[in-house]
């Protein structure tokens, strides 16, 4: 199992990002409502020596559609690696619902008593 914290309101999760021989823990929000995998800022991918392969039209929460740059990382969570795509954009770092899918999660955000939980 997996653990995740409240920050305030704000629901995070620590996830490990590999690339090479560099690896980052960062801390992601858990937003239900951000379909795809991560969203990481041009300063972790920097970091990371991220080049943008590609990029990908994405709907914006109110509506608009953007181009996001978007690349592959390894992404690590209780010892189990996998390539996940990320997206490449300014904001605070988003962990979606196909991360979780992709490593079989299931999620479990208890707002009552400010716990996370991704089961198996």
């Amino acid at each position: 199992m997996y653990e995740g914290t409240f920050s305030d309101n704000v629901p995070l999760i620590s996830i490990a990002l590999r690339r090479k021989k560099v690896v980052e823990i960062i801390d992601f929000v858990l937003d239900t409502g951000f379909s795809e995998s991560l969203q990481i800022t041009p300063e972790i991918a920097d970091s990371l020596g991220l080049k943008r392969k590609s990029a990908s039209l994405v709907e914006i929460a109110d509506g608009q559609i953007i181009t996001v740059p978007t690349s592959y990382l390894k992404v690590e969570m209780e010892g189990i690696k996998k390539s996940v795509q990320v997206m490449v954009s300014y904001g605070t770092p988003l962990a979606g619902i196909e991360l979780f899918t992709q490593f079989g999660y299931t999620v479990i955000v208890d707002c009552k008593k400010r716990e996370i939980f991704l089961k198996k």
